[in-house]
């Protein structure tokens, strides 16, 4: 008998699977104490980050057949200390709620890390919400991939001092 990580599976995935993430969307708002908000990102859950990526992957976790959560990799260029660069940003990750807890954030970002490395610059800095305890657990499991972190993230608006 299998356990229930091994019974969910990471697969790489594209716009056939649109409608079935936008609903997965729909089920995971972003929630703190007090506010839930989700994205409507109808028709195409692809139309945002194909305008500002140069390239763009995304895994799937699935469970048998049924798609259960999943995970973008997007290539930009962005200022990296000052100098145009390549970053990958992962981002757009959602898992429903019965699915959550099996290690898919750490399994999709070892996964979309052999990405970056087939990418046009072999240290692609992986952006990532610095903040968040998994990014941090996650540059421990995956060593190759470096969190670079923004100022948008890391400091306080000047109306907040």
């Amino acid at each position: 008998m299998m356990s229930a990580e091994e019974e969910y599976h990471l697969r790489k995935i594209s716009r056939e699977w649109n409608w079935e993430m936008l609903r997965i969307l729909g089920e995971t708002p972003v929630e703190t104490p007090g506010l839930s908000v989700v994205f409507d990102r109808q028709p195409d859950i692809f139309a945002i980050p194909r305008l500002f990526s140069e390239r763009l992957e995304c895994v799937g976790f699935f469970r048998g057949a049924s798609l259960a959560g999943f995970a973008m990799l997007m290539f930009q260029r962005r200022l990296v200390n000052g100098k145009p660069r390549t970053v990958a940003y992962f981002g757009n990750v959602r898992v429903k709620k019965e699915a959550r807890g099996r290690g898919f954030f750490y399994r999709a970002a070892g996964c979309l890390s052999k990405e970056m490395r087939g990418g046009p610059d072999r240290h692609v800095p992986a952006v990532c919400r610095p903040s968040h305890a998994l990014t941090s657990r996650a540059a421990v499991r995956a060593p190759r991939i470096e969190f670079t972190k923004l100022q948008l993230w890391t400091r306080k608006p000047a109306h907040r001092r």
